[in-house]
């Protein structure tokens, strides 16, 4: 019977290495597994990519003669929005993040602030959208200001980007 508490007394060190106990040694598959899921520092990364901006052309639909440009920034679970038009109509503009593309839109699935143009034809707005940006940078998105009646006036499309 004491030769056996002896062997269990060998064992157990070796037992507690192989569960976690030193760094680089045991069995190095299931250290692997824990360290991915409570691997933060991943997000640290991401975090810091998902923090750039991405500006995307918006191009007249039809014969609007309209254009501009929209930036978007992450900002955790935000996203910033700002968007620049030239070339339509002095008044307000209403915008909107669609679902589907430029050549098939869909319904709104965001509005985004209106845009008031002043008589040279253009005009800027900002905000800060409670969504994270690749809810909508999943590439079946877009951005869209309306004209007199609801028309579109200028598309983008947002498109696909893994953060």
């Amino acid at each position: 019977m004491k030769s056996n508490r002896g062997w269990l007394l060998l064992a157990l060190p070796i037992a507690l290495t192989a569960c976690g106990g030193g760094e680089g040694e045991g069995d190095t598959a299931a250290m692997s597994d824990t360290a991915t899921a409570a691997r933060p520092a991943e997000s640290t990364s991401e975090g810091a990519m998902a923090a750039m901006p991405t500006t995307v052309a918006l191009q007249a639909v039809g014969t609007s003669g309209a254009s501009g440009q929209a930036t978007l920034t992450p900002n955790a679970a935000q996203t910033q929005v700002q968007v620049q038009l030239t070339g339509v109509t002095p008044g307000a503009h209403p915008g909107h993040i669609h679902s589907g593309t430029c050549a098939a839109m869909g319904a709104p699935v965001h509005p985004l602030p209106d845009i008031t143009a002043g008589a040279d034809g253009s005009g800027t707005a900002e905000t800060t959208l409670p969504i994270d940006a690749t809810t909508v940078m999943d590439g079946q998105h877009l951005i869209s200001y309306h004209g007199d009646g609801g028309a579109p006036i200028v598309c983008g499309e947002l498109t696909a980007h893994t953060m």
